[in-house]
């Protein structure tokens, strides 16, 4: 009966509510003494427990990404008036990006530091107190400066005329052939003397025309008043509505060469009218720029020389009065103000421009010259371009397995046969729902930077679960799982077979598993997955 015993198979599987075994083959023979189990075959293959390494791994996929992937926008409205990268730049952090203009938050910026250097001279002349010498030097000082107020006030009127005169050319002479007037004086309207196959660009040069006419209508009345009345009041009103016209103007000139740029317009025009009107409509655009500069600079002159006549004016009512403390601190209190005013001017011009947070690539880029910006409008992307991480999803029957400084083994499929280290930097408290299954977030760090990593690559992780070191191994083969327990077969010196309770620890990614309780270095155990033949 025992050398039946030649002609079997053990063969273990998990199923429904345990292990079970089952036995196939030729008949089997055991005598079963005292929990020993006797064997007639003492020569089958053998198994001896050993000491060694052993990890248990959980594999998931993931993907690089960039630690660092930021949105940026403006944080005021405005006209795009620079773009200084495209995409796939790289910028170095505090890189200028984009900016929108701000010619007039730069003059508001030059009254409040010209207001700060007002009040701080106040200050000092405080402090110095006066003398007879400085009193006469600041009334000398203070007549020439209203003067020089008054000399550039007079010269108002005649910035005004030359100003509207090149308006005036601008849009009633350069662009008389190319809008056909169908209105009055009281009502004005105007139509293009050609055809054109662009309703909205046409519609809105039209209206532009229009209000052109009714603006120079305006300033030209407004002149006569200025001409008669001439106060500093009436003057510097007058400049600021002359920008404000001068604009106007200068728009209808632009839209006017956006209209003679249209393909349908060429088509329709010969090539010598269709240049006749577009030098016509840059020499209009040129004259009201033109006197939109020299009216800015009037203003801006007149503005500084009215700061400088209260600047003085202010020193010399101090030196004449002397200083008290209470006046010394009040007077601290006014640079103070003028340089919170300052700051906050400064703070609006670095609104109007988008600069990189972090070193990277240019990943989005949708700003354009000359368009409007939306405040908060995300315009451009940048992405890190050395800092990478690896994000993974990790089963929630395996997230217990995964700690914060995991060590990992990572394949990429774009690098096939290449293997790299990570370390598990993150694992996300809270749960990811991933087509109805529970997952948790984890990201990794890679331990040394590699310029062919791409963010976007998927990669392979194999994450080091656990891993015990110089403890005693058996591979899984070798162990018996069923509903009485957990099992190895321990071969006696005197061939009894043995079945031996154990407690095992980890599972090897190898096959290999750490058994805690049962057995003893050099034990030789049976191997139960051998297929025996006779």
């Amino acid at each position: 009966m025992f050398s039946q015993a030649h002609s079997w198979i053990v063969a273990f599987w998990s199923a429904g509510n345990g292990n079970k075994a089952l036995l196939l083959g030729g008949s089997l023979a055991v005598i079963v003494l005292g929990g020993s189990v006797l064997r007639s075959d003492p020569e089958q293959e053998r198994i001896t427990v050993t000491r060694g390494d052993v990890e248990q791994v959980v594999s998931v996929t993931g993907r690089l990404k960039a630690v660092q992937d930021v949105e940026l926008a403006f944080q005021n409205s405005g006209r795009i008036a620079s773009v200084g990268v495209q995409v796939g730049t790289r910028v170095r952090a505090g890189q200028l990006l984009a900016s929108l203009d701000s010619a007039e938050l730069y003059a508001q910026l030059r009254d409040a530091q010209a207001s700060v250097l007002a009040q701080q001279a106040k200050l000092e002349e405080l402090q110095s107190g006066a003398r007879p010498e400085d009193l006469a030097a600041k009334e000398s000082e203070y007549e020439k400066a209203k003067q020089d107020l008054i000399d550039d006030l007079n010269n108002v009127y005649d910035v005004l005329l030359e100003a509207y005169a090149k308006a005036d050319n601008a849009v009633r002479v350069q662009t008389q052939s190319i809008y056909t007037s169908v209105g009055s004086d009281q009502m004005p309207q105007y139509i293009l003397s050609f055809l054109c196959d662009c309703n909205q660009v046409r519609d809105d040069a039209i209206a532009s025309r229009i209000q052109s006419e009714v603006v120079l209508n305006r300033w030209r009345q407004e002149l006569d008043a200025v001409g008669l009345a001439g106060s500093e009041d009436v003057l510097i009103q007058a400049l600021g509505n002359a920008r404000t016209y001068l604009t106007t103007v200068r728009d209808t000139l632009s839209l006017t060469s956006r209209i003679l740029s249209e393909s349908s317009v060429a088509t329709r025009l010969s090539a010598s009218t269709l240049l006749t009107y577009r030098t016509a409509a840059n020499t209009g655009y040129t004259n009201a720029v033109s006197a939109l500069t020299s009216v800015n600079a009037q203003h801006q002159e007149i503005s500084a020389q009215r700061f400088t006549v209260q600047r003085i004016a202010s020193e010399l009512a101090l030196k004449k009065a002397g200083s008290t403390p209470q006046a010394i601190s009040a007077q601290k209190a006014q640079v103070l103000s003028a340089q919170a005013q300052a700051d906050r001017v400064s703070a609006q011009i670095s609104k109007n421009a988008i600069r990189s947070p972090i070193t990277g690539i240019v990943t989005v880029m949708d700003a354009k010259v000359g368009q409007s910006a939306t405040a908060n409008q995300a315009l451009i992307s940048v992405i890190s371009d050395q800092q990478l991480e690896i994000e993974a999803n990790v089963p929630e029957v395996d997230i217990g397995k995964v700690f914060v400084g995991s060590s990992i083994s990572m394949t990429i499929d774009a690098l096939a046969g290449e293997k790299f280290l990570a370390s598990v930097a993150f694992v996300d408290p809270a749960e990811t729902i991933l087509d109805g299954v529970v997952n948790f977030k984890i990201k990794a760090v890679l331990d040394r930077v590699d310029a062919r990593l791409k963010s976007g690559l998927t990669v392979n992780l194999d994450i080091v679960a656990s891993r015990r070191q110089g403890v005693l191994l058996v591979p899984q083969y070798a162990i018996v799982e069923n509903d009485a327990g957990t099992f190895v077969r321990r071969i006696e010196r005197s061939g009894v077979v043995e079945e031996v309770p154990v407690v095992l620890g980890v599972r090897g990614q190898d096959g290999m598993v750490e058994v805690l309780e049962g057995v003893s270095e050099g034990d030789v155990l049976e191997n139960i997955g051998i297929r025996k033949t006779q």
